[in-house]
């Protein structure tokens, strides 16, 4: 409903709404992977909702100096790649770089893809 009230108001750019939606959706798809993945591993719900929700923190929070100095690492732009905000800061700007989208996917494959191992290894 915005984007509709802003292109009706004003001057809207579809480049970047369109950007900063896919962007969202990783972003989500990347988050509900690893939700999905440590649900596997817990036996009940609540477990695997607080352990999911610090782990989705977790990997959001590692592109932020203030997180990585508080972690004490020396090396944060080593660990800070795996960070899901630092990817998503060129959707945020409307940039759609082949990088971000092959991140973002091989993070949610690659959750996926435990998932199963796990789930086969139950059996």
């Amino acid at each position: 409903p915005i984007p509709g009230t802003i292109l009706y108001l004003g001057d809207l750019d579809l480049g970047t709404i369109t950007a900063g939606y896919l962007g969202i959706f990783l972003l989500g798809g990347a988050d509900l992977a690893l939700g999905s993945f440590i649900s596997t591993l817990t036996k009940d719900q609540i477990s695997s909702y607080l352990l999911g929700l610090i782990l989705c923190l977790f990997f959001f929070l590692l592109g932020y100096k203030p997180f990585l100095q508080f972690l004490g690492t020396s090396s944060g732009t080593k660990i800070s790649f795996f960070s899901l905000s630092k990817h998503f800061e060129s959707f945020r700007l409307g940039i759609l770089d082949g990088r971000e989208i092959f991140f973002y996917l091989s993070f949610i494959l690659l959750s996926l893809y435990a998932n199963i191992l796990i789930l086969r290894s139950k059996r």
